[in-house]
């Protein structure tokens, strides 16, 4: 009785196993998916509106980056500009703060000045 229980035991651990060490199911647990049309329509949009502003803040710590690690107080203040536009932006859309945007340019003007 006891190897049964074992053999039941292992191989419940080895399906649990091969549920965590799959790829697609890391990070999040997936929940089930909805059965009225209205529901699965707004998972489609929220999915797509995720990966829309993930990728939005990418390109806006892309940009900040570049200003922060300019060389020379020139190509500091021409990417200043450009990540102003992307910080307005970002704040006209919801994606972040507008407060956090203000804070974000008044730093990034005090560091290209002290480029000098």
């Amino acid at each position: 009785m006891g190897s049964f229980v074992s053999s039941i035991l292992s191989a419940e651990l080895l399906v649990e196993f091969e549920r965590r060490r799959n790829p697609e199911s890391r990070g999040v647990e997936r929940a089930e998916l909805p059965n009225i049309k209205s529901a699965k329509k707004r998972v489609r949009l929220s999915s797509q509106a995720n990966a829309r502003n993930r990728a939005a803040r990418s390109r806006l710590r892309t940009a900040v980056k570049r200003v922060e690690n300019a060389e020379n107080q020139e190509t500091a203040e021409a990417e200043y500009r450009k990540v102003q536009v992307l910080l307005d932006r970002a704040a006209t859309k919801s994606l972040i703060h507008p407060n956090a945007v203000a804070r974000m340019k008044s730093n990034l003007t005090r560091r290209v000045g002290a480029l000098k």
